[in-house]
């Protein structure tokens, strides 16, 4: 495969987002169907534990958020959450840099939320789904009811000399 063929694959697209002193930070292409794991538990905890679970020290976590405030730390922790795994060497010294030097995260944290609203569309799709599922489970009962009594009422005979006419 060409290089040129593989950099304009959807698998190898990469947005950028742009960092305030000219540097560009790699961000995965959301086509993944379901948000990470992460996003479901880390949201709730509070933004000095998500910082320390990065390998944040507790000290540096604490005045991040003293002196930047709770909003902006969460904004740059949900941005590298959006943003991977693989999109940065250290995620820790991401967010630190974000928050210290006031990067401007709104284009990953707009992403965030479409991804965010798009999986919990897919969830209520999904639970509709089940829904749908059950009641007809519901109903097969009373149906395979309902085939025995036919099956029952028809004999064998009736049922081959009614078929051949109508074929």
């Amino acid at each position: 495969m060409s290089g040129s063929a593989e950099a304009g694959s959807p698998a190898r697209t990469a947005r950028l987002a742009q960092h305030p002193a000219g540097r560009k930070w790699p961000v995965s292409s959301p086509a993944a169907a379901e948000p990470p794991a992460a996003w479901g538990s880390d949201s709730d905890r509070e933004p000095s534990e998500r910082l320390i679970a990065l390998g944040v020290a507790e000290p540096t976590a604490g005045s991040l958020l003293e002196r930047y405030g709770r909003q902006r730390v969460v904004d740059a922790l949900d941005a590298v959450d959006t943003l991977g795994d693989r999109a940065v060497r250290s995620r820790a010294g991401w967010v630190v840099s974000a928050i210290r030097q006031g990067w401007d995260l709104e284009g990953l944290l707009a992403e965030r939320r479409q991804l965010e609203a798009r999986y919990a569309r897919w969830e209520r799709e999904r639970n509709e789904r089940d829904r749908q599922v059950a009641r007809w489970r519901a109903r097969e009962p009373a149906t395979g009811a309902w085939r025995a009594a036919i099956s029952g009422a028809l004999d064998d005979q009736q049922l081959t000399v009614a078929v051949a006419r109508v074929t």
